[in-house]
Order: C-alpha cells, then sequence, then structure tokens
C-alpha cells in the first residue's frame, strides 16, 4: 500500500468509529441510525409491532409526514458510522457507509450484541 493510500486508510479509520443499523431514505438518501429518533431535523423512525407488514417506518423531513417509508427487518443494514453522525443520528451517505461483506464469517455481531453495544453508547451520552 502507497503511503498516500494508508494515509487515507488512516483518517477512515480514527472517522469511522461505529457500527450500526440504519434507514436510508430513498429520496434524499439520508441515513438514520435506528433507536436515535426523533431526529433534530424533524424526521423519525418508529417500529411497527411483530407481525405487520413493515418493522420500521421512517418519515423523513424531505417527504413530509405523509410519505414514510417501509422497512423489513431483512431490509436494514449495518453501517461504518462517523463519530459526528452518530453523535447527530443521522448522516451524509458520505459519513454513514454502508459495509459490505464477503462471507458469512464477517458478518457483524448478532443483534442481541449489537442491541447492548448500542444501549451502552446511549448510556455514555
Amino acid at each position: 500500500m502507497r503511503r498516500a493510500e494508508q494515509r487515507i486508510e488512516s483518517e477512515r479509520v480514527l472517522t469511522m468509529a461505529f457500527v450500526r443499523h440504519c434507514l436510508e431514505c430513498p429520496k434524499c438518501q439520508t441515513r438514520y441510525l435506528i433507536g436515535f429518533s426523533p431526529y433534530v431535523n424533524g424526521s423519525y423512525v418508529m417500529r411497527n409491532a411483530p407481525g405487520s407488514g413493515a418493522e420500521y417506518v421512517l418519515y423523513c423531513y424531505c417527504r413530509g409526514p405523509f410519505a414514510p417509508t417501509l422497512w423489513k427487518d431483512d431490509e436494514v443494514k449495518s453501517y461504518e458510522v462517523s463519530k459526528k453522525a452518530h453523535d447527530r443520528g443521522f448522516g451524509a451517505p458520505e459519513e454513514i457507509v454502508q459495509i459490505r461483506y464477503n462471507s458469512a464469517d464477517s458478518m457483524p455481531l448478532d443483534r442481541r450484541e449489537l442491541i447492548r453495544s448500542i444501549l451502552a453508547d446511549r448510556a455514555r451520552h
């Protein structure tokens, strides 16, 4: 790896400090961390009752309150989240980058472990 590439990779590692599940607005591409709702930009995410057609409902400020986006549990993806975006609870695709896994061995923590991690982060704030 060349020196410039090493520097860029080091900066990326330093700024991408968290792994979280997020929802992305299909219109404005803003990505929202689940569990940080309501958001200061007026958006919010609601979790539906089990067995309903969608696990999550995203109401993004760009679409207004009467145009929700519905998400099933298996459509939620993992993202690397910068500290600034984590502190806000949402961010642009440059701040919240989707993680692409090559194999099942590289998958993130199981759901219970991820929830424990999120609750620990929230308790610190």
